[in-house]
């Protein structure tokens, strides 16, 4: 599926995916060359924790399953699917993760789960809620989690931090439901040109319970990458369990804020190299960033098989 705005521009789009990818590549090089790759030797391949990361992995897809669930029954949903058959609609609309465009996912979830006789509206309001709670709430986390190990302090500079948090504390006041459903009522009497119905409506409870489970399963997709880096790396402390959770959701989520770019390439590559720096060799964590994106992609498709056999 193709946004409106790449319809509109598409060389600038073209443009700006080029530069991205560009940056990626020349940053890699500069940095593999430098490397010392004998460093690789001591990687040790290990099953037990690369199991545990696959399961932890399912789970954390099939949490998210449930709390968009969650949102369509506080916003009045009435007429919801069975949760198999809302896992196998969430499956398909998460691999619309790797097609260009910033909503893919959000559209998918609207026109896929709509056969089930829920309205566009409600869909599109809970897709949408859900999408902006969870990048709040896992950047939040994120970013107290790796604010707290004093290393990351060579790495980001505290004017950085400053600007980030106070970007959390815009996005949170922007979820808060007066002002989210008087957006979201402009926005629909614009387009639509007329007053929206009252179904256009969060609330607080929605926007605070989802709040918090996005913010438990952050550490589920943190874990998945601490068990990933122990199945090759057996060295890494379990010190830095807190550091990792908060470095890999710091990086998805400026992966998913990149519009115009599947599945945040490139952006959460870079970020995830840069933060694991902190706790690994530079080269054990290129290694893990390479073989993290590689990972993801395999548990994508294994989800979408299973969500689908269902």
């Amino acid at each position: 599926m193709i946004s409106m705005s790449e319809e509109k521009h598409p060389y600038l789009i073209s443009a700006f995916r080029l530069f991205i990818f560009t940056g990626f590549i020349v940053f890699f090089i500069i940095f593999i060359g430098k490397l010392d790759y004998s460093r690789l030797n001591d990687l040790q391949f290990s099953v037990l924790p690369l199991v545990i990361s696959a399961a932890l992995s399912l789970l954390y897809r099939l949490w998210g399953v449930y709390v968009w669930r969650g949102i369509l029954l506080d916003l009045g949903s009435t007429r919801i699917p069975d949760f198999n058959e809302l896992t196998s609609v969430y499956a398909q609309a998460w691999m619309a993760r790797y097609i260009p465009g910033s909503v893919t996912s959000i559209a998918a979830k609207v026109l896929l789960a709509n056969d089930f006789g829920i309205s566009n509206s409600r869909l599109a309001v809970a897709s949408l809620v859900e999408a902006g709670i969870q990048i709040v709430a896992i950047a939040t986390t994120s970013i107290l989690l790796v604010s707290m190990d004093n290393r990351v302090n060579e790495l980001i500079p505290n004017d950085f931090k400053w600007t980030v948090v106070l970007c959390i504390i815009f996005l949170l006041i922007m979820l808060m439901p007066p002002v989210f459903n008087f957006i979201l009522q402009k926005a629909y009497k614009i387009v639509k040109k007329r007053s929206a119905s009252n179904e256009l409506a969060t609330n607080l409870k929605t926007t605070a319970k989802s709040f918090a489970l996005y913010s438990l399963g952050s550490v589920l997709s943190g874990l998945t990458a601490y068990f990933l880096i122990l199945s090759v790396w057996n060295e890494i402390s379990t010190q830095d369990i807190l550091y990792i959770i908060g470095a890999v959701n710091l990086a998805s989520v400026l992966g998913m804020m990149t519009p115009f770019v599947p599945s945040g390439l490139g952006v959460r590559d870079v970020s995830l190299f840069l933060l694991l720096t902190v706790v690994l060799p530079k080269e054990i964590s290129l290694a893990i960033t390479v073989l993290s994106r590689l990972w993801s992609a395999i548990i994508d498709v294994i989800f979408y098989i299973l969500a689908r056999k269902k």
